[in-house]
């Protein structure tokens, strides 16, 4: 299986954020984090104290290696795929929106806080994988997900529009129920805290990812 496999679509609008959040080549298998597509307003905020509230579209698409899944959180393969398909025209299809709180600071960075219901598909890898494969083609062998669930995110955002005036910490935490094909019930989570340093640099500072069999059994 190669380590390369890639899901960042291009920048589809202003207010929106595509996190690319790839590791080295050498860690991608031990993070088991490939990329992920973090919170992406429907409109930049214009914020000014007190907090505003906002709908907020919450989406991730990432490669759990150590699980063999690409996860779609808040959207099914099927409309990912018609979107990247027609280069990401028009808003991303999310499966349903979640509330979003964000506030000013005195020096001008945007705190965000959001979280709320979204369901989730895993889908198993093709058996072949080639380099620079997308979340869609390097499942298009497959029939149909492996499992299919929902749970709660919340996530956070120390610095929204990256300011540079601090280090930008964020990230986020899933907690999901999932059935797969034979009807059985697994648990499944995330967790991901990732930093970016005020010359740009990229860092994950934290990762963890577990899927639990429900109801006794390995």
């Amino acid at each position: 299986m190669q380590d390369t496999l890639r899901m960042v679509p291009p920048d589809p609008g202003a207010g929106r954020r595509a996190a690319d959040r790839a590791t080295s080549p050498g860690t991608r298998r031990l993070t088991a984090m490939i990329v992920m597509l973090a919170l992406a307003t429907l409109a930049t905020p214009a914020v000014a104290a007190p907090a505003e509230r906002f709908d907020s579209i919450e989406s991730q698409l990432y490669a759990d290696w150590e699980n063999g899944f690409v996860v779609f959180v808040n959207y099914t393969r099927e409309a990912f795929c018609a979107w990247e398909a027609s280069g990401y025209e028009g808003d991303a299809p999310v499966t349903r929106l979640v509330p979003l709180l964000v506030v000013e600071t005195g020096k001008g960075a945007i705190v965000g806080t959001w979280g709320g219901a979204v369901e989730l598909e895993l889908w198993r890898f093709d058996d072949e994988l080639t380099d620079q494969e997308t979340a869609c083609t390097a499942t298009d062998e497959q029939t149909e997900p492996w499992a299919v669930g929902s749970g709660r995110f919340r996530g956070n955002d120390n610095d929204w529009d990256i300011s540079g005036t601090r280090i930008n910490s964020f990230g986020g935490r899933l907690q999901a129920t999932v059935v797969d094909v034979d009807g059985q019930r697994w648990h499944y989570s995330s967790m991901d805290r990732l930093q970016i340093d005020r010359d740009g640099t990229w860092s994950l500072r934290a990762l963890k990812l577990h899927l639990v069999r429900k109801g006794g059994g390995g």
